[in-house]
């Protein structure tokens, strides 16, 4: 009731005034006309808008004047003052009189696009100001009275200190002690480009030779103590909640600075690794998939560590039909197919890979989706333009068979079937990600050459489960009229079996009545091995040429005659 009445008095004041000054406006204006009344008419036109409108600015005055926000009482800000950078890159209160947010350094160099490499050390000017408030440091702490001293700054994980401790570097600066970091912009003018470090003793004031330099300084500093401190936050924390935003907030820090180097990425990884080997038994599935999403912007440009691997692994074997899967690790595959150049370096991943491939077979219609991912990962085009990428699926394919195999001898033979029966989805899963492999020509040559020679275990080969299944990549192999591709079927070397002397009739993994071994040798004889020595060689199989020469098979019967002495 009392702001009310208030602000009806405020409008009663403002309307008594306003009159007032009409009734003087109008005065005015009525003098002067009778003292130029040959030019009443248009005098009246140009002032009588203009009464309006001074009525309306004269009514504004008066209510602000009465209310406390007179335009005129509003005081100004001083050109001098520079706005104060807080670690976290955010403006303090105190850099504007009128308690508004100044514009902050921080994010203005991020708009404009302002990127520095991070410095660990260089040569910069010193000055120490001691914040006692005598007589004596008021004059020694002066503008025209400082002593500079030129050192060599080292950055280091928990202290600024100088190659030689002396002077005003004579005592390091932990990290820990800074209590602000900020621009001193008020004595640019004058080509000084100074950086001010609060600590709680006094200041350290660093100069640098022009702007680029000393943002540079800045933000490197920013970025060292963002990283101590999340580096001994994170190791305390124990809540999940708590450690869940901590991570975010790191992350988001390292995304949102205007420094360029490798520790930007990689440092939040090895934190997040750390993190997770001592609390993973603690996090719930939400919290797993909350860090998940804060880690994805990071892994766009990092290969996750090891123990990031298995995190990912445990949430792919315990959640495969997780939206975390398809959203979230995709974009992580994809990279490290396109880039990976040693599984053998970095098993983890290939581990990785696998266990993500699997959780998409079991998917909705799963066999279509892994099918899906490989084309994905051969691109639009008619050729791939990612080196990497076949010999890297091809190694996570061989990977997981000789895996399968070795899971099934752990096990002895009453309890296979029953203990086993998802790992043979699995199997047939990278089976098919060979055939879908075959598909495209661009990859055939590469990929025959990879598989010729029977890269895969003597158990694979006995099995029907396997050698039924392969031989639809094989048949893609013995159909393409590429001589490097059809004839990939036979032994790497001489004297040395290959897949066309496993699925002759009576071979050990023949299962169709020699349909692919009749295929292979017609495409064979019809192109390049009609010679002599590839004849003969094939009359060592007798009995399954003079068996399929009696099915009429014409390549059968060629070879019959032509090896006939």
């Amino acid at each position: 009731m009392a702001a009310i009445a208030g602000i009806a008095t405020c409008l009663s004041n403002t309307e008594t005034t306003s009159l007032i000054k009409s009734d003087v406006r109008k005065q005015h204006v009525n003098n002067h006309i009778k003292e130029n009344s040959s030019t009443m008419s248009g005098t009246m036109s140009l002032l009588l808008p203009r009464h309006n409108s001074t009525d309306s600015v004269l009514s504004q005055s008066v209510c602000g004047s009465d209310s406390g926000h007179s335009r005129a009482s509003t005081p100004e800000v001083s050109p001098r003052a520079s706005p104060r950078i807080s670690p976290r890159g955010s403006p303090s209160p105190q850099g504007s009189p009128t308690g508004q947010r100044s514009r902050p350094v921080f994010r203005r160099q991020i708009s404009t696009g302002a990127k520095y490499v991070l410095l660990n050390r260089g040569e910069i000017q010193v000055c120490r100001l001691n914040h006692t408030r005598t007589i004596i440091s008021k004059i020694m702490n002066s503008r025209y009275l400082r002593r500079w001293e030129n050192h060599h700054l080292i950055l280091g994980d928990t202290e600024v200190t100088s190659s030689t401790p002396s002077g005003f570097m004579e005592k390091a600066v932990p990290y820990s002690n800074i209590e602000d970091i900020n621009i001193i912009s008020r004595w640019d003018a004058g080509q000084n480009f100074c950086l001010r470090i609060t600590i709680p003793d006094g200041s350290v004031l660093l100069q640098a030779p022009n702007y680029y330099l000393r943002d540079q300084w800045l933000y490197s500093m920013l970025w060292k103590r963002h990283m101590l401190k999340y580096r001994r936050l994170l190791k305390n924390t124990r809540r999940p909640e708590i450690l869940v935003r901590e991570i975010k907030n790191m992350i988001d820090m390292s995304l949102s600075t205007p420094i360029q180097d490798e520790s930007v990425y990689q440092f939040p990884l090895d934190i997040v690794s750390q993190v997770l080997q001592q609390n993973t038994d603690y996090l719930t599935r939400v919290e797993h998939e909350n860090i998940i999403k804060a880690l994805g912007p990071l892994l766009e440009n990092k290969n996750p560590s090891h123990v990031i691997c298995d995190f990912f692994i445990k949430h792919c074997k315990n959640s495969p039909r997780s939206h975390i899967v398809i959203e979230l690790f995709t974009p992580v595959v994809h990279r490290i197919l396109k880039y990976n150049t040693d599984f053998g370096k970095f098993p983890q991943l290939r581990t990785f890979v696998q266990e993500y491939v699997h959780a998409l077979s079991l998917q909705n219609d799963g066999r279509k989706t892994v099918k899906a991912f490989v084309q994905r990962m051969h691109g639009v085009s008619s050729t791939c333009p990612h080196p990497r990428v076949l010999p890297n699926l091809v190694a996570v394919c061989l990977a997981a068979v000789y895996n399968y195999y070795e899971y099934r001898r752990n096990w002895d033979q009453n309890s296979y079937r029953s203990s086993t029966e998802g790992e043979d989805n699995r199997l047939l899963c990278f089976i098919d990600m060979m055939e879908t492999m075959s598909e495209f020509d661009d990859w055939r040559p590469s990929l025959s050459s990879l598989l010729q020679p029977i890269p895969f275990p003597d158990d694979a080969l006995s099995e029907d489960i396997f050698t039924g299944n392969a031989r639809r990549a094989l048949v893609h192999f013995a159909t393409d009229a590429r001589c490097d591709v059809h004839q990939s079927v036979l032994g790497i070397r001489e004297g040395k079996e290959g897949w066309f002397h496993l699925y002759c009739p009576g071979g050990i993994a023949c299962d169709d009545d020699g349909e692919l071994f009749a295929l292979m040798l017609k495409m064979l004889m019809q192109c390049c091995c009609r010679r002599k020595t590839f004849i003969m060689n094939s009359v060592k199989m007798v009995s399954p040429c003079m068996l399929l020469a009696l099915r009429e098979n014409e390549a059968a019967m060629e070879v019959a005659i032509l090896g006939d002495p």
